[in-house]
């Protein structure tokens, strides 16, 4: 199985030799995994998005291997497109399962037959848990991945999911969402 290239190496590859290329770097102090671990968080992402979430749990593993107490949960939602091709790190993350690092775990297969298609879909199969995890928890959300697609399709469908599970009124979940922002408790690292 040859790995697919991605955008960025695409491009620079075809640059010619010298050639001047500007470099935007910016930081994301922002996006950080809560660093009390009595805290629930759901990370959602899609493709490359999967790479920040990787950190966020290499480091909640090193802290669990150095018996820090452990008492908040973690859920990630990680979509690609072929189980086969490009799902990312599954052995890594299904360890992380079995060591108690990762409390839940949902992928999607965007070309494939059977089960949710993307991570919207995901969340929203398991809403009942995911309104748990975000209102009565007060867990965190982060959202890394493509910002048309992906992260406007989640926060749409975290909008709609706890307005109706919750029986409220209409506008209700927009405001949620507009409140977990304020909170710090929805965060996002997306690009277009």
């Amino acid at each position: 199985m040859e790995p697919r290239p991605g955008l960025a190496t695409t491009w620079m590859s075809n640059l010619q030799a010298m050639t001047e290329v500007m470099v935007q770097p910016r930081t994301g102090h922002h996006f950080r995994p809560p660093q009390d671990l009595s805290q629930s968080y759901v990370m959602v992402g899609a493709g490359s998005g999967l790479g920040p979430f990787m950190g966020f749990l290499e480091e909640r593993r090193v802290r669990k291997r150095n018996g820090e107490e452990m008492t908040g949960d973690c859920w990630l939602v990680f979509g690609c497109r072929s189980k086969d091709k490009d799902y990312l790190f599954k052995e890594v993350l299904e360890q992380m399962v079995e060591e108690g690092v990762l409390t839940k775990l949902s992928v999607t297969f965007s070309r494939e037959e059977g089960g949710p298609k993307y991570v919207q879909d995901s969340l929203k199969e398991d809403k009942q848990q995911l309104v748990m995890w975000l209102v009565d928890q007060l867990a965190s959300f982060y959202v890394c991945g493509d910002a048309r697609g992906m992260a406007r399709g989640v926060q749409e469908m975290v909008e709609e999911v706890v307005e109706k599970e919750k029986g409220w009124e209409e506008g209700e979940g927009v405001k949620y969402v507009k409140k977990m922002r304020e909170e710090k408790r929805y965060k996002e690292d997306i690009w277009t």
